[in-house]
């Protein structure tokens, strides 16, 4: 079985655009992609990903093709993806200048596509090629752009890959206290990314530094924590080989009751798995723990079933030495005799001096047990003939037999009395334990029902504020609205009989202002359906009045906006909501001659991000109402809000997960 390695870089085929979606960048046709070129290139790609683990001269075939085809067409994209896959090709085949010169193609791309995201992979890949050719001043380099980008990006599987490899240097120049540190940040960009394969990789590269400072302690913790990792994911190969080294370090310590247990269910494991090598080791050590417990027959059987299991491996050389030793102390010469002339026969591990000594000695010993077995025949012989004196000897054995036996039961009932004390302790323990969980249950019930309450509420707010913005509305359209419409006819009226009146013509503008503005707040407080009207264009016309209002520049970008148009009316109210509440409070209180709004929809959750070049908020502001209102809406949708805010602007990022019905279950 393979052993994990120190550390390992996985490609994240994702890291680019979604394959077959229509994506246009600057600089590219806005005219879609005939359906052929999308469905050549996205086969090219499936034909790479089918052939990358198994057939690499087909993968690499298929890349080319992609190459050719998309620069043939203009799409920048799907040519970055080819450059970058054949980068990794080439780094795996060891020609890692070629793999240098793609990756450079593939940043090339990137930029020329006006993107960044991606390009964290790519410095992770090209500093790899560097580190393999040596130089690895490049390669810590791109390694640092690589953190860089990725926190840029919030890339944090990439982070941890750039964070494992710069341990690999700092471990190759034994610079060990570095390379800790570097993989303990490794770990935490793995756990806040909930990325298990890295977790793993990052905790067996740090045992195996501490076994190797002779830190025994913290490496069994390591190891332990890879094997509860393990165990979450149910990857038995991972369990396996944490249980082995595990085990190995125990025997190394000379722990070998706490090594027991390990390695059996070691061996179960990889009994399960099917390893057959690795149980023959796995027997061996078992074999090794026994011996030294003094559990003499049960250390011949594992190293026996070792044998058996697979008689091709180096390590039977071990076991037949250990054999031999057994036996020997079990005075079977013959067979201890037989053992260690396997083991010579397997491998010559003594030079032949020191082989002939000891063959001679086990010989020796062997000619000298059938000897005291003549003996033992002639003394038998004699006690026959000392059959009377043994008579009178029996009475003194039977009392010692009495005194014995007494002893004995005097010792069973004490041990009997140990044992039940301590099933009474632990049952104790047990029961405590049960309390204190169902004490737990029963707080974490009632803060779920708290929750509950809370949410309900909000929502019952919120659904009684949309009722009454819903009917001011009604009212300001229906009523003030109508009324208003009717006297600015009229007045249009009557003026059309009065020429060159400019009194006139300032109250007439002023009505129009008035019917305008009522007209403005009546769809501010409830707007139309955005199904009908559109939600981009909608905010691009709340965006464009309110610049109407002031000094400011404000700008929207939405992308996809067919997208962002299809999605329910629920989640573009709230959306809407948000955005307005945010740049009403940019007006009044930013003082900034610029904003940008951001609307992005991802697969899962749509992000908004509102930014100025205002003085900041202060920390008093993030109490206000407006906030507070946004954050009860946010609770309500399940989303997310991060406020950063300095002397120079303040960025709102705000995530609202689509799964709008799951969240409120």
């Amino acid at each position: 079985m393979r052993r994990v390695p120190i550390f390992f870089y996985k490609v994240l085929l994702g890291l680019f655009l979604t394959v077959g979606s229509y994506q246009f960048l600057p600089g590219q046709s806005a005219s879609p992609e005939p359906d052929s070129i999308v469905y050549k290139l996205d086969s090219l790609l499936q034909e790479y990903r089918n052939y990358s683990e198994t057939e690499p001269v087909k993968a690499k075939a298929s890349v080319e093709k992609l190459i050719e085809l998309s620069s043939k067409h203009n799409r920048v994209i799907y040519e970055a993806r080819g450059h970058y896959f054949l980068c990794y090709i080439f780094e795996a085949e060891g020609k890692n200048k070629e793999a240098i010169k793609e990756g450079k193609l593939a940043e090339q791309k990137i930029r020329e596509a006006q993107m960044d995201r991606g390009l964290s992979a790519i410095y992770n890949l090209l500093a790899i090629a560097y580190h393999n050719l040596g130089d690895n001043v490049s390669a810590m380099n791109h390694y640092l752009k690589c953190l860089e980008l990725a926190n840029e990006e919030d890339n944090q599987i990439e982070a941890g890959h750039a964070y494992g490899n710069i341990a690999n240097l700092y471990i190759e120049q034994e610079q060990y206290e570095r390379a800790k540190d570097n993989l303990q940040r490794a770990y935490e960009a793995y756990l806040e990314a909930n990325y298990p394969d890295g977790i793993v990789a990052t905790l067996f590269t740090m045992a195996n530094i501490l076994k190797d400072q002779g830190n025994n302690e913290k490496a069994r913790n390591y190891y332990e924590q890879i094997i509860d990792y393990s165990k979450k994911s149910n990857n038995l190969i991972q369990e396996a080989n944490a249980r082995i080294n595990l085990g190995q370090l125990l025997l190394s310590e000379k722990k070998y009751k706490e090594a027991l247990p390990v390695l059996k269910q070691t061996y179960q494991l990889l009994k399960k798995l099917g390893f057959v090598s690795d149980q023959a080791r796995v027997l061996n050590d078992l074999g090794v723990a026994c011996k030294n417990l003094d559990m003499t027959q049960e250390a011949i059987d594992y190293f026996n079933l070792a044998l058996k299991i697979d008689e091709t491996e180096s390590i039977n050389d071990a076991v037949y030495i250990n054999l031999s030793d057994l036996y020997a102390k079990q005075k079977n010469y013959k067979k201890a005799f037989d053992q260690l002339s396997r083991s010579y026969t397997l491998k010559d591990s003594l030079n032949n001096i020191e082989k002939d000594k000891h063959l001679a000695e086990l010989q020796q010993k062997y000619e000298t047990q059938l000897k005291e077995a003549q003996i033992e025949i002639l003394e038998k012989e004699k006690s026959l003939q000392d059959a009377k004196l043994l008579q009178s000897e029996s009475e003194v054995a039977r009392q010692k037999q009495l005194r014995n036996a007494f002893i004995i039961g005097f010792v069973l009932v004490l041990i009997t009395l140990v044992l039940l004390r301590y099933f009474y302790v632990q049952r104790m323990k047990v029961q405590k334990q049960l309390a204190s969980q169902k004490e737990e249950n029963a707080r974490h019930k009632i803060n779920e029902l708290i929750k509950d309450y809370r949410l309900d509420s909000i929502n019952k707010y919120n659904e009684g504020q949309q009722q009454e913005r819903k009917r001011i509305a009604r009212e300001i359209h229906d009523g003030l609205g109508s009324d208003l419409a009717s006297l600015k006819m009229s007045f249009e009226h009557y003026m059309s009989q009065q020429h060159g009146n400019n009194a006139l013509q300032k109250m007439l503008y002023t009505i129009q202002s008035i019917y305008k503005d009522l007209r403005s707040i009546s769809h501010q407080l409830h707007p139309p359906a955005f199904s009908d009207h559109g939600f981009c264009d909608f905010l691009n016309q709340l965006v464009a009045d309110k610049m109407n209002d002031g000094n400011i520049k404000m700008k929207v970008i939405c992308f996809p906006e067919e997208e962002i148009d299809a999605l329910p009316d629920r989640i573009l109210a709230e959306a809407y909501r948000i955005i307005q509440e945010l740049i009403t409070n940019i007006i009044k209180h930013a003082e900034a001659s610029n904003s940008e709004i951001q609307v992005t929809k991802h697969e899962d959750y749509i992000n908004i991000v509102v930014s100025d070049n205002g003085k900041g908020m202060p920390n008093k502001t993030q109490s206000g109402i407006g906030l507070r209102n946004i954050q009860e809406r946010l609770e309500y949708l399940g989303g997310h809000i991060d406020i950063d805010s300095s002397a120079n602007g303040t960025t709102i990022n705000i995530n609202i997960p689509l799964s709008l019905d799951a969240t409120n279950e």
